[in-house]
């Protein structure tokens, strides 16, 4: 089931410091920012476990990060944004 407008709008708060961090190249930070957004979602789905979460949000967040196209960082991070909110969209 596809994530509400409302639990998208929700997760971009999580989401928008990983591409933040994503973009500056920033990855010690990504455990714990990836944690609180497993956290989020999983609070959302409590009817998922937290093993399949971790492997969507895992993969949500590899697969863009090595197809970031030059742009400027802002412009960026808010792609970045928008495409992990996709991909974790498409996935639930």
């Amino acid at each position: 089931m596809a994530l509400s407008a409302d639990e998208a709008k929700t997760i971009e708060f999580y989401v928008e410091p990983i591409a933040k961090a994503v973009v500056e190249k920033k990855l010690d930070y990504l455990p714990t920012l990836k944690q609180k957004l497993i956290n989020k979602l999983l609070e959302l789905r409590h009817n998922m476990s937290e093993n399949t979460v971790k492997i969507l949000v895992d993969n949500a967040i590899s697969n863009i990060t090595g197809s970031l196209m030059e742009q400027e960082s802002s412009a960026q991070i808010r792609n970045t944004v928008n495409e992990i909110i996709r991909r974790i969209n498409m996935m639930f």
